[in-house]
């Protein structure tokens, strides 16, 4: 006797590996940090808009971030914010362990990852090399007008204050402006109060003066940087690209501080730590800053 049957199984997901060898160069984050609410990790950093700021420590020193894994992110189309490219299997969180356990870097941690890729954003990594530049936002300015009495420009903009009025104008058409040379000024302390933190060096202020005479912006000059860091002076920037973050992004995201880290912090009931987190109802996270 012949028995059909009209059952058949139920296909629900499929993941393909690509016989396809990608080469990715991004931020380097961990998946702990990258899924807490608005992508804002442990240590206070907005993983979305400036993820230079998310510190080796985080990674490294923070059992649970050590202990779920690790991606890469990329720039949105939107040219604001960023978001998650891949992430690793297990030899590259593994690669990514044995990087933040040896490198010397403290933050803008750029790394390059080679390897296979399958259809759910995963990279079978084969390589994790780091990258020798970093990358900065602020407001652009130049330094003709930033070392004149009380920081306050040609324009009558105060650099200290309110760079977001200091002017293109000023910048690219005031020859004192253009021959002296270029950097950002930010608000690493979140007080409201911008401070010089990079200077260009002559390739940096060559690619300045080409932005600044080809934008169609005419104040509120926020640009992202990206060059190598010098070893001989810790503001200079070499190697330098600018691009310009699109104005309808939000505003420049300061850098963090302890009391951002602190403030969602419960006081910890581990005398070994100061501080704990409850992640969701099975996860605490406990830490102390130093």
């Amino acid at each position: 006797e012949l028995v059909t049957t009209n059952s058949v199984a139920e296909l629900t997901s499929v993941n393909i590996r690509l016989h396809e060898t990608i080469s990715h160069t991004g931020f380097l984050i961990d998946i702990l940090c990258w899924e807490l609410d608005g992508h804002v990790a442990v240590d206070g950093a907005d993983l979305d808009a400036n993820p230079e700021f998310h510190s080796i420590h985080c990674m490294r020193d923070i059992q649970e971030c050590r202990e779920n894994g690790h991606g890469i992110l990329e720039l949105a189309d939107d040219g604001c914010s960023y978001e998650l490219a891949y992430s690793f299997d297990d030899v590259g969180n593994q690669l990514a362990l044995d990087y933040v356990d040896s490198t010397s870097k403290i933050d803008n941690v750029i790394v390059t990852v080679t390897g296979e890729r399958d259809t759910d954003g995963i990279v079978f990594v084969e390589t994790l090399v780091e990258t020798d530049y970093e990358v900065h936002e602020g407001f652009l300015i130049d330094l003709f007008c930033w070392e004149r009495d009380g920081h306050v420009a040609i324009d009558g903009a105060n650099l200290v204050t309110e760079p977001e009025a200091h002017t293109i104008h000023c910048m690219r058409d005031i020859q004192d402006c253009r021959d002296n040379g270029f950097g950002l000024v930010q608000d690493l302390d979140g007080d409201g109060m911008y401070n010089l933190t990079i200077v260009f060096d002559e390739d940096g202020n060559t690619a300045a003066l080409a932005f600044l005479d080809s934008t169609n912006v005419t104040e509120n000059v926020v640009v992202r940087a990206t060059g190598m860091p010098s070893t001989e002076d810790d503001m200079l920037l070499t190697s330098v690209s600018i691009d310009l973050v699109p104005q309808d992004c939000d505003a420049e995201v300061p850098a963090p501080t302890a009391a951002d880290v602190v403030c969602d912090a419960s006081p910890s009931d581990n005398a070994d730590f100061e501080h704990m987190t409850e992640l969701d109802s099975n996860v605490q996270l406990y830490w102390t800053i130093e």
